[in-house]
């Protein structure tokens, strides 16, 4: 008798967490609309940073993040003035899609030292030149091929997300004011 109650109890049990396996385990969070990868420069920081954040929650990060062209390649490009528009410029504010994740550890040591051992394909969504989220060895000014980040910090996102292809990524990039909204304060009214 008690073996049939355990065994009763064991399949509705089971039943139980297959519903919940079902309701939960059919939407992908990182496809999800609700999923997003955000590089931004907060309020009060001078530097972007990169989070991933699902249904409003940090999931990965804050973590430092560089997305400003050097400026030899900006130069070699003919765009000194890195705009993100032309090619050799900064990375382009706006909506983007990882495409795919490429293992660079069999990569030339140029292109390993420049793009560290794994690198994110980004496809802007309103049309427009692909960027690549990549690693680095240690933290640069620049970022030759969009965004980079240390090479152990995209390692530990992507381990965490599996398979990234499809998530979404947003590159909000905003003007800072460092005069102050009036002016350099010499023109004070009287």
């Amino acid at each position: 008798m008690i073996t049939h109650l355990l065994l009763g109890l064991g399949i509705l049990l089971v039943g139980y967490g297959l519903l919940r396996a079902r309701r939960v385990g059919g939407a992908d969070p990182v496809r999800d609309p609700q999923t997003w990868l955000r590089i931004a420069v907060p309020p009060r920081r001078d530097l972007p940073m990169l989070t991933l954040e699902y249904r409003g929650q940090v999931q990965f990060g804050p973590v430092q993040a560089r997305w400003t062209a050097p400026p030899e390649a900006a130069m070699a490009c003919g765009n000194p003035g890195r705009d993100p528009a032309l090619p050799g410029g900064d990375v382009p504010a706006g909506r983007y899609r990882v495409m795919e994740a490429v293992d660079l550890t069999d990569a030339a040591d140029p292109l390993r030292d420049a793009f560290g051992t794994l690198a994110l394909i980004l496809r802007p969504e309103a049309g427009g030149r692909d960027v690549l989220l990549h690693g680095q060895r240690r933290q640069t000014r620049h970022a030759p091929g969009g965004v980079a980040v240390l090479s152990r910090v995209l390692d530990a996102l992507v381990e965490q997300l599996g398979d990234p292809r499809g998530l979404r990524v947003e590159i909000e990039r905003r003007s800072i004011r460092r005069q102050g909204w009036g002016g350099t304060g010499r023109e004070m009214r009287r």
